[in-house]
Order: structure tokens, then sequence, then C-alpha cells
């Protein structure tokens, strides 16, 4: 009984032992799984914040790209000349190099569309959306990056980066480069990220811009509510919330500096808090059998168990401190499975442990790699961290390379190696097993590569000791730009975890070459940008130069001209001393200007004989180059070159219609070599400078000959007038004395007689007034007409010429209509000149109608602007209309031949233009010949 009891108490101390042993242990698991469940959910809010900042700065280096490509263009000297036909071609072949833009759009200073590459150049442009920003971006004088707006053009969803063009100070322009929101979708699911993962971009106006799934649907929609309270209150935040389209999920969020959007990470709820719940269900009902079996064994094997637990504990208490547990067998099954598995535990946390540090040195060389990449655009760096950190990783690489793939000639070019010699690693080694990986782009492992067939040079690898190789393709832009390599000294079969890190470097490695080949062309495109800039500027300075020159020949003289000339290519070509040495009677020269020096130094030396460099320019007329006059070989230098000391020589013959005027001299102190280009535009100066000098000597002779001419002129002057008054005063006395016979003053006589006399005093008149035309046309010339306005009224005007041409019409066949009102028609002009005016053209209707009549018509027209017009038809002979804009010309006659049939000297359609002009007046002519002519004149009242 007592045995019995003593059994029974073991007993139940040995439930109650297994039951106070179980009991610690399922509630420790119960925390510890806890514990675990807090650190994996602190591990994904770590993990999901650092993956938010990584892809928001994978944006910005997107964005920054865009907005430095849109500050390269605003540069452009096409856009600083205002010549928009060709900065908009130049936008054109930018556009063609940026994928995700879909057009690139130039604003001015007050929000307008000046060009929009979606339209043809000089197209209707519509106003800006108002999302654009194009106000902000003037305002700020900062590129931007747009919210998501609505494109009036495309009609479609758009962002935008904004760039300003500011010329001193001041913005100028603005230029925009819109973007589908489909490229930033593309871009994060280039970050590989988890597949269940959804990654979303969020607006300044809390608006979905981007979202790896879905996009059609959320485009535009407002993003989570919670997402809004959370974004306002930090930079970068974790929280759990409800999508629009799913379950309840944890999210992370990082909020860009640059563009002011916010990449936001999420994660099912379930996908973290199930493990939770399982493990909580799994630890209870582990815990209800570990009890179970506890206690039904305690009763069963008590002696075994209380034989075989110091054991137990003592292996347990090693395995808990990290050493190694030393577990004896047991003879109860369980208890030995218990030490067995003991035993496999700290195996297993041994592994684990390899693994984590493992892990963390697999981190470790990504976040390396990663900021080698963002810090530095030089390659070779971020390249070396990449082979070093292989190393690192895989302690049995010995020896590394990267080669990138020349697509123009199909060979591998070497770029980086490590525990090789890169002069001895050419580049076509391997260059089957490297195009193999570029065409599958996959990776290709060897696990001994002296027995592969694609192997070339064995002796090489030999040579290294190298014997497994691994080779995964570079790949960025879903483009293979090359293959990395590693080797191992012995053979090694790569497994998947190995495989997985080395492509994951290379991902990185192939990103890095990118942005360094991208940075390359960008610095590459502006170098050649800045040169063709410089190139144009001093072109320009040319086209400006000879412009300057052509205009000034009639302000300058020709010393004046070389002197303006020697000045400016000192300034344009940056030389020490310019001068031009003229040709004078083909063997000598004199100095026609100089710059850099003192002229007077040279007073001297103003002249000489055309020989040595200058002597082989004018027998060449090509120009000569000497890089340094010091040197052997070159033809000797002139007084002036060895006295100044100066070492580089440019000349340039001075040539005019093949021949040679002078020669253009560029020279300086220190040698210079000067390139072709520089050369040509000399030349072309040179040319010009030439047409500059011949045509100052051919302003010279036409001044000379002005001066003659006007001298004439004058002499002519002198004698028309004293001709016209000799002439004048006899023809007045044959008039005078005519008419008193006709008149009958002298006494009766017959009708032949009278008619006679009318003859004559008809032709006499006729001389008379053109006399008057010659005096008239000569104070015309000499600007000595003056005109005298007073109030005239047009109807006494007519009325007297009305009675003189009733006394003087001496044809018969000719009959004079006379048309005007019977009223006064006052007008403020000068009376003598208005007469003079229809004298001339009814002389000139009468003398050209042989036969019928004569019409003189006035009429007053307007009423607020008020003119009298005046119509002289004749039914005369008329005139071509070939002929009729030359008829007011001076001395121009429609008959100018000899045997013609009207006389006078072709002055009277003259002076009447030109005394109209001085009325403030206009004349027309209509004529058809052979059915008359019709003057009218028209002046203000």
């Amino acid at each position: 009984m007592n045995a019995d009891s003593e059994e029974m108490k073991l007993r139940s101390h040995l439930i109650a032992l297994v039951i106070a042993a179980l009991l610690p242990v399922i509630l420790f698991a119960g925390v510890m799984i806890y514990v675990s469940y807090q650190g994996q959910r602190a591990n994904v809010e770590r993990s999901m914040l650092d993956t938010a900042r990584a892809l928001s700065l994978a944006v910005d280096r997107e964005l920054e790209a865009s907005i430095r490509t849109l500050q390269a263009l605003g540069a452009s000297e096409r856009l600083e000349s205002r010549d928009l036909k060709r900065f908009y071609e130049q936008a054109r072949r930018v556009l063609k190099t940026q994928q995700d833009w879909t057009t690139i759009v130039l604003f001015d200073s007050n929000e307008r569309q000046l060009l929009n590459l979606l339209r043809p150049f000089g197209s209707p442009l519509p106003t800006p959306p108002a999302g654009l920003g194009i106000g902000n971006t003037i305002k700020l004088k900062r590129p931007l990056v747009s919210d998501l707006f609505f494109g009036r053009v495309a009609r479609e969803l758009r962002i935008a980066v904004t760039v300003p063009v500011i010329r001193n100070g001041k913005v100028k322009y603005v230029l925009a480069a819109p973007a589908l929101p489909a490229f930033l979708v593309k871009l994060l699911k280039e970050q590989n990220v988890p597949e269940d993962w959804l990654t979303t971009i969020i607006d300044r106006n809390k608006i979905i811009v981007a979202r790896t799934r879905n996009l059609e649907q959320f485009l535009s929609k407002p993003a989570t509510p919670l997402f809004p309270a959370k974004s306002s209150e930090a930079e970068d935040a974790w929280f759990r919330g409800v999508p629009h389209d799913g379950p309840p999920v944890y999210a992370g969020f990082h909020r860009s500096s640059l563009s002011g959007w916010t990449v936001e990470l999420a994660i099912p709820a379930s996908a973290i808090e199930g493990s939770l719940r399982r493990s909580l269900l799994l630890t209870g009902i582990g815990g209800l059998l570990l009890l179970g079996v506890g206690t039904g064994l305690a009763t069963v094997v008590g002696r075994r168990i209380s034989r075989s637990a110091a054991h137990l504990s003592a292996g347990a208490q090693a395995l808990g401190k990290g050493d190694p547990p030393r577990v004896q067998p047991s003879p109860i099954f369980e208890l030995d499975q218990v030490a067995r598995e003991i035993e496999m535990a700290a195996v297993s946390r041994k592994q684990m442990e390899e693994k984590l540090r493992r892990s963390l040195e697999r981190i470790e060389a990504l976040r390396a790699i990663e900021q080698a990449i963002t810090s530095s655009l030089d390659l070779y760096s971020v390249l070396h961290v990449l082979l070093e950190k292989i190393e690192l990783f895989l302690p049995i690489v010995t020896a590394g390379t990267v080669r990138l793939l020349n697509r123009e000639t199909g060979r591998f070019e070497f770029l980086a190696c490590r525990g090789v010699d890169e002069q001895e690693w050419n580049a076509d080694r391997l260059g089957s097993r490297s195009r193999k990986i570029v065409a599958t782009k996959s990776p290709l492992a060897v696990l001994n590569l002296d027995a592969d067939p694609l192997t070339h040079n064995r002796e090489v690898f030999r040579k290294y000791g190298l014997v497994s190789y691994l080779g995964v393709p570079l790949i960025a832009k879903d483009e293979v730009l090359g293959v990395l390599s590693i080797y191992t000294n012995q053979e090694h079969e790569f497994n998947e975890e190995e495989v997985e890190f080395i492509t994951t470097l290379a991902t990185q490695g192939a990103i890095a070459i990118h942005n360094a080949q991208l940075y390359e062309e960008i610095k590459r495109q502006a170098a050649a940008l800045e040169k063709a800039n410089a190139d144009l500027r001093r072109r320009e300075q040319v086209e400006r130069l000879l412009k300057e020159l052509s205009q000034n020949i009639v302000s300058l003289d020709a010393a004046s001209l070389l002197d303006k000339l020697t000045a400016r290519v000192r300034e344009v070509f940056e030389v020490d001393v310019c001068d031009v040495r003229l040709l004078v009677d083909g063997d000598r020269w004199r100095l026609g200007g100089i710059s850099g020096v003192d002229s007077n130094l040279f007073a001297s030396s103003r002249s000489g004989a055309a020989y040595g460099r200058m002597r082989w320019i004018i027998e060449n007329q090509k120009p000569l180059i000497i890089a340094d006059s010091t040197k052997e070989g070159a033809l000797p230098p002139g007084d002036t070159i060895r006295t100044l000391g100066l070492r580089g020589y440019l000349g340039v013959p001075l040539l005019f219609r093949g021949e040679v005027l002078g020669v253009l001299r560029a020279l300086t102190y220190q040698p210079r070599n000067f390139i072709q280009e520089e050369v040509d535009l000399l030349q072309q100066l040179a040319n010009g400078a030439a047409v500059a000098l011949d045509n100052a000597r051919l302003y010279d002779r036409t001044k000379n000959q002005a001066l003659e001419l006007a001298r004439v002129n004058k002499i002519k002057d002198e004698f028309l007038s004293m001709m016209s008054h000799e002439l004048r005063t006899p023809l007045s006395v044959v008039t005078g004395y005519a008419g008193l016979i006709k008149d009958r003053m002298l006494g009766e006589i017959n009708p032949q007689q009278e008619e006679a006399l009318q003859k004559v005093l008809g032709r006499a008149g006729e001389r008379l007034n053109m006399i008057n035309d010659l005096m008239q046309t000569t104070q015309l010339e000499a600007r000595a007409v003056a005109v005298e306005r007073q109030r005239v009224d047009v109807l006494d005007l007519l009325d007297g010429l009305r009675s003189d041409y009733d006394l003087r019409l001496y044809k018969k066949d000719v009959s004079l209509i006379w048309d005007y009102p019977s009223g006064p028609m006052p007008i403020t002009t000068d009376g003598a000149k208005l007469k003079q005016i229809l004298q001339n053209l009814i002389n000139n209707a009468i003398k050209f109608t042989d036969k019928g009549n004569v019409k003189i018509a006035v009429e007053v027209r307007g009423q607020d602007s008020r003119f009298i017009e005046f119509k002289v038809q004749d039914t005369g002979v008329g005139i071509p209309k070939d002929q009729q804009a030359a008829i007011f010309g001076k001395f121009y006659q429609v008959d100018s031949s000899e045997t013609r049939l009207y006389g006078g000297v072709g002055l009277g359609l003259y002076i009447v233009k030109n005394f109209t002009d001085l009325l403030g007046g206009t004349i027309e002519v209509e004529s058809e010949p052979g059915e008359g002519t019709t003057f009218t004149v028209r002046l203000p009242a």
C-alpha cells in the first residue's frame, strides 16, 4: 500500500512536473510567436518603408533625367534667337530619344502655347490645362512636376515635367514634357517588388496616378480615405487600412521631395495576421496534446523518465546556451526521439544562423551597390564594388569580369575585372558562351570549363586555375547590355540561391551601366551642343561683321573700315595682333589697318616690298598657316613679326574676282594651331573685306561722278534759264503784234489774213507754253517751287480759262465742251498752279485731237472729306496701256521718233504730276488707243 502510494505520488509529481514543464513552454511558445509576429511586422514595416523610399528614388531619378533633358534643350541657341521653326525640329529630335514622353510643349511667360509637337508647326494651339502648373513654374523659377491632368490636345490623362527657361534672371519660356501615367507603372514593375505587393503612386491632390494592378479602373480616383490623413502627418509612415478593391492591408508610403508625389506599398493583412492565428492555434492544440501525452507517459514510464530527465535537461540547457548538446541515448523511445530532436534542433539552429548571416551579407551587398549607384556616376568604381561584394558573398569565387556587347560590331568589349590580368583578358574570349547568355537572357553555369565544348583558349583558364563558371546577363530596360561572369578555382555547382543573388547584383550593375551610358550620352550631346553653339556664335559674329562692313561703306572710308575689321577679328578669333596689308602696284604693300599694337610704332614700316610670306599668299591665292614662326622649316618672318616676337601666324588673301587686293593676318604671341574652320571663317571675312574695299573705291568714284554731274546740271539749269528768257521776250513781242493786227488795231484785214494770224498766235502760244514748261521744270528740279495757298473760287478760274481758249483756239475741227456748276466752288489751294495744271491738260488734249472735242468737267465730291474733281477728256489718238505709267516722266513722249506728227518736248504732264503732288492731290489716266484719253485730278477743298 505504501509502495502504491509512493508510486502514485511519483506519478502525481511526474504529471505535475510535465504540466509545470509544458505550460511554461506552451506559454513561452505563444509569447515567442507573438514576439515573432511583432518582429515580423516590424521587419515588414521597415522593408516596406525602405522599398517605398527606393521606389520614390527611382521615380525621382526618372523625373530628374527628364528635367535635365529639358534644361539642355532650353539652352538651345534656336530658342535664344527665337528661331522657333528650327527649335521645333530640334525638339522633335530630342522627343525621339525619350520613349516615355508624348510630346514637348513650349510656353511663353504669359502661359501661351508657342509649340506643341502633337500639332504641326504654326497650327493654332489651345490654352494649357489648369493642372499643368505652368504658372507655378514661372512664379517659382524652378522645375516642377505636375499632378494628374487632362490634356486638351491629346484628350488623355497626363502628367508632365515643366522646366523654366531663364534669361537675365527672368523666365522667358517654359518647356513641358507630358507623359502617360503608364510609364510609371512600367518603372514600378521593373523594380522587382514582390507580386503580391500593391504599389501605388499618388499625386499632391491625393489622386491615384499609377498603380501596379487595375490602373485603368483606379486612375484619377481619390486615394484610400485613411491615406490622406496619414500622408499629412509625416513624410513616410506605415498603417493598416482598407483599399478600394480588396480586404484590409498593411501599407507604407514615402513622399518625394522633388515631385511631392507619394509612393504607397500595400500587403494583404491576412498575409501577416494569418500566420499569427495559425501559430496560436497550432500552439494550443499542440499544448493540449503534449499535456495528455505527458500525463499518460508519466503514469507508465515514470521511472524511465526520471532516469533520462537529467540527460535531457542537460541537453536542453546546452541548446539554450547555443552550445552543442550532449544527449545520451534513452531506453525510452520517446525520450530518445526528444534527444535526437534536440540534436537536430541544434544543427538547424546553426544552419539558420548561417543563412541569416548570408542574408545580412546579401542585403549589405545590395545596399552598398545601390549606394554606389546613387552616389556616383563613375561606372568603374560601381563595378569594382559589385565584383568585391560577389567575392565577399561567395568566397569560393576567385575571378570576375564584366563585358559589354557592342551592338554595332557584335563584339564583347572588356569593361572591368577582378582576379585576372586586364591586358591578357581580351574581349572575344568566351564569345560563344556570352552570346548564348545574351540570346536566352538567362544565367548559364558550367561545372568544368576545361570539359565544356564552348571553351576557347583553355591554356589561359588553366593558367589562372579557373574551373567552374557562372554567367548572368546584364539587363536594363529589357535590353541585354552585356554579361557578368564569375569563376571558381575548384568545381562548384551554383545553387538556386547563389544564382538568384548574382542575378540581382547583375541587375543593379546593369542599372549602373545604363545610367552611366545615359550620362555619357547626355554629356556628349551637351558638349556637341556647346561646340555647335560656339561655332554658331562665331559664324554669327562673322556674318554680323560682314553686314556691318557692307552697311558702313557709305559712311566710312577704306581706312576706317579696315581698322574696324582688324579690331573685330582680334575679338572674334581671340588673337593678339591683326593687320591688313594692301597690295600697291603689284609688288609693294601699304598698311591698311592694324589692331592690337600702337600703329605709331610702325611709322617707318607702313609700307614695303611684297616678299616672303605675303608673296607666297599672293602667288598661291590661298591661306598660309604657321603654328610657330620660330620653328625651322617655316617661311622666314618679316621685321614686324620679329620685332614683336609673334609666333602664331595665319594669313589669308583679300580676293575679289580673282585679284588679290592684299593680305589679312591674324597673329599670336604664343604658338597656335589654327583649325580649318577658323581658316575658312577668316577667309570669308577677307573676301567680304575685299568686296567692301572694292565697293568703297566704287563709292568714291560714284561720289566724284555725282559731284561732277551736279556741276553739269547747274550749268544746264543756268543755260536753260538764260535761253528761256532770251526766247520768251521776242515771242511775247510777236504774239502781241499779231494780236493787235488780228484785232484790227492796225487796220482792216481779210479773212485769209485773220486765219493766218490765228495760226501764228496758236503756234506762238505753244512755244511760249514750252518755254514756261522748261522754266518750271528747272525750278522743280532745283526745289525752288513754293506753294502759295489762298482761297480760290474755281468758278472764276474756269470762266477765265474758258474766255482765253475762246480767243486762242486755232483748230476748226476741235471744239471745247465746258461742264461745271454755275455756283461758287471755293477751294484753299495755289490758284496759279491749279490753272497751270488745267492749261497743260487742255493744251495736251487739243494737241493730240485732230478732230472731235475736248470736254472739261468739274464736280464737287465727298461730304466729310470734301474734294473737287477735275476731268479733261478728249477724243484723240489715245495712249497705249504699256506707256501710261511712264507719261508723267520728264521729256517723255508716246511717239519719240523724228517723224512724229505732234510737237512738244514732253514736259507738260511732268509739270502736272509734280504740281498735283505739291497741292496734295492725285491724278489718274484712262485711255484706249484710237478712243481718246481722260485725265482726272482730285484736290482737297
